[in-house]
C-alpha cells in the first residue's frame, strides 16, 4: 500500500520535491548551455524543450552519485555507465540501419544530438527529416 500524503504539504513530499527541483535546474543549465552553444533561443514552446528534459534525465541518471556512491543508472542495471555522452544540440553523424543503396555511399547522415532513449539505449538524434 502507498502512503497518502497531505493535500499541498511539500514538507511531506521532501524527496520528490527535492528531486524536481534539480531536474528543474538541470534543464535550465542545458537550456542555457544549449542557447549559447548554438546561438538561438530557445523558448518556452520550442519544439526541443521535451528532448532537453529527457536528456536532463539522463544525464542525472548516469552522473550523479548518491549516498551509496552509485548513479541511478548503476542502481537499475548493476554495471557503470561507459559510454560518452554527447553534448545536447550538437552536429553529429550517425548511420542509419539498413542496407545502403551503393558501396561508395558512405551511409553517414547528419544530424543534431537529441538525447538517450532510457529504454532502448539507443540516441536520439534529429533531422530534417523528422
Amino acid at each position: 500500500m502507498t502512503e497518502q500524503t497531505p493535500k499541498g504539504e511539500s514538507k511531506a513530499n521532501g524527496l520528490a520535491e527535492g528531486a524536481v527541483r534539480d531536474c528543474k535546474a538541470k534543464v535550465r543549465t542545458i537550456k542555457y548551455a544549449t542557447e549559447k552553444f548554438l546561438g538561438v533561443v530557445i523558448d518556452h514552446d520550442h519544439w526541443s524543450l521535451p528532448f532537453i528534459c529527457k536528456y536532463a534525465g539522463a544525464t542525472m541518471a548516469r552522473g550523479r552519485r548518491g549516498p551509496d556512491g552509485k548513479t541511478p543508472y548503476e542502481r537499475r542495471f548493476g554495471k557503470k555507465w561507459r559510454a560518452a555522452m554527447v553534448r545536447f544540440g550538437e552536429h553529429v553523424l550517425w548511420l542509419p540501419s539498413g542496407k545502403r543503396d551503393s558501396r561508395l555511399e558512405s551511409g553517414y547522415r547528419s544530424g543534431i544530438y537529441l538525447g538517450l532513449d532510457d529504454v532502448t539505449g539507443q540516441h536520439i538524434v534529429g533531422t530534417k527529416e523528422g
